[in-house]
């Protein structure tokens, strides 16, 4: 019922470098994980790597070595009771007649509040992970007292696992997703996966999603609807309602466009945005604009265990676990290749810069997303979402990129708003204008008509998803497949390639998807990082299930 995992968790900090080293209770430790993983469920491994963060975060930003010393009870305790103490002689002994009632009363809410937050600090440390760690490890070694407490400790954890949200997608297929709905109180990460697109941010768009998660409120309103048997008739209001408002939209811009008030706005929005330059915000601002948060599910993560574990099994020494975690395509490429030609391909991968192969890859498969949305059933659909979510979430990771990889992404954004401004597309007209990029002749190499001095690879994207259309129709290749799993290999390479001190700092941001990838890389033996030598010190680590 309790399964048992011995793993070490040292985080060292230098002025220049921070290590996240992992090790189990034995020799040849790469091995052990390695199996032990490849044993588990992907959900068992999802809920073993969310602990282990959650062990990480408090480790580098609380306090919890101090409060769960006996120093620290006792001081918690005393804390506790003097606040209690003083709250109890305000209220019972203090002869308040003469204060003014607006002070008592904010005497109270500041008493009320301090005991409100030590409660939920000491509900908090009681059902820790670390105190039932600590309980479950003593448990065989003492009394049937404390595995009673053990047992007791254990409903909570059922609170804490992850809670999964069905999901219906009716566009254009109808497909069922598993939502990561863990509720805020009990969850140990964010649980979204954020995404950042250059067509829909050059066009300035706003975010999309393509799962929605429904909160509490509305299942319950729909609960009622379906039990009165009048969810048929709130279907037929909410249509005609999306209907007038769209009406009503078309009236407004064309009424706007009338008066020229669009041209004050366009004025405005250039003033507005000039500032935000000036200060120094526009990186701020573009996250909050234009970056989406797209719900984890339960596929995507399948689906990413899967292909770590495969490639698991070639990592037989540290050299080939090195030369895979090394990959950034090719290796997929390489697995295709035994079937048919994918030499074309291979140059946007391997003769190519990784931030380049990046940003190809994105507008690719951003283009072939809008364009082929007619051609998609069943046995494609999840391959075709794993690929645009992690495409969009790729960019998220590499915003921060300096260099020749920030004057790439900026001339791409360049050239794409002319190429637009030209086709006048408005900004919810992504689609077209995906369609528009790949109408355009591309026989002729990008760099032989604009020279080497704009690093753009706007229509070099274009011909990368021309090539993927033909070896789908020629070849007979499943491009979706293909382009998920060379996604997964490139998230796989930034993650392995990642300082420890980046993944550090998602920690304390709610965490990220790179960084469970990281932790799952680091069990299955992948990356030379990851090649432990013997004699760390051990800890053992208990995750309840």
């Amino acid at each position: 019922m309790i399964s048992k995992w011995f793993t070490m968790l040292i985080f060292t900090s230098t002025f220049s470098k921070a290590y996240l080293l992992i090790s189990s209770s034995a020799s040849g430790s790469v091995i052990e994980s390695r199996d032990f993983f490849h044993s588990r469920t992907p959900e068992d491994a999802f809920r073993v790597i969310e602990v282990e963060l959650n062990f990480i975060y408090q480790v580098l930003y609380t306090k919890v070595e101090v409060v769960h010393s006996m120093a620290g009870y006792v001081f918690r305790f005393i804390a506790f009771g003097s606040i209690v103490s003083a709250f109890s002689i305000f209220h019972f002994h203090v002869n308040k007649t003469g204060f003014d009632k607006y002070d008592v009363r904010i005497t109270y809410i500041l008493f009320l509040g301090a005991v409100g937050l030590d409660t939920i600090a000491l509900f908090m440390l009681i059902f820790s992970d670390r105190t039932y760690a600590a309980l479950k490890n003593n448990g065989s070694k003492s009394n049937s007292k404390r595995s009673c407490i053990t047992s007791l400790f254990s409903w909570f954890l059922i609170l804490k696992r992850p809670w999964w949200y069905e999901c219906h997608t009716h566009h254009p297929v109808e497909i069922k997703h598993q939502l990561l709905a863990t509720p805020l109180l009990v969850r140990r990460w964010s649980g979204y996966v954020s995404g950042h697109n250059l067509v829909r941010y050059c066009l300035k768009g706003r975010p999309t999603s393509v799962h929605q998660i429904k909160g509490c409120f509305r299942l319950a309103i729909e609960r009622i609807t379906c039990l009165l048997h009048i969810d048929g008739f709130i279907r037929v209001i909410a249509i005609a309602n999306k209907s007038i408002v769209g009406y009503l939209h078309i009236a407004i811009e064309r009424i706007i466009h009338v008066l020229c008030i669009d041209e004050v706005f366009h004025v405005l929005c250039c003033v507005m945005n000039k500032l935000i330059d000036c200060f120094g915000l526009t990186d701020f601002v573009d996250e909050i604009r234009y970056v989406s948060r797209e719900p984890f599910t339960k596929e995507l993560w399948e689906f990413i265990f899967d292909e770590l574990k495969r490639k698991s099994q070639f990592a037989d020494d540290p050299e080939a676990a090195k030369r895979i975690s090394s990959a950034k395509g090719d290796w997929v490429l390489q697995d295709y290749g035994s079937k048919t030609d994918l030499s074309k391909l291979m140059s946007y991968v391997s003769d190519v810069s990784y931030d380049e192969s990046l940003l190809l890859w994105h507008i690719a498969t951003e283009l072939l997303y809008h364009c082929d949305d007619d051609k998609i059933d069943e046995k494609n659909y999840n391959d075709r979402e794993f690929s645009k979510v992690l495409s969009d979430y790729m960019p998220t990771m590499m915003s921060a990129v300096a260099g020749i990889g920030k004057i790439r992404f900026r001339d791409t954004c360049a050239e794409a708003e002319r190429f637009f401004t030209r086709k006048k597309l408005k900004s919810n007209e992504e689609k077209k204008a995906c369609e528009h990029i790949m109408s355009v002749n591309t026989d002729v190499k990008p760099v032989a008509v604009k020279g080497d001095r704009s690093k753009s690879v706007l229509f070099d994207a274009s011909m990368l998803a021309k090539e993927l259309k033909r070896l789908e129709e020629e070849e007979k290749v499943d491009k979706w497949k293909l382009m998920s799993r060379i996604w997964v290999e490139m998230l796989s390479f930034s993650a392995s390639h990642c300082r420890a001190r980046t993944h550090a700092q998602q920690v304390s941001k709610g965490g990220e998807l790179m960084t469970f990838v990281w932790l799952l890389m680091a069990h299955f033996g992948l990356g030379e990082q990851f090649q432990i030598n013997e004699g760390h010190a051990r800890a053992k680590l208990i995750v309840g299930k």
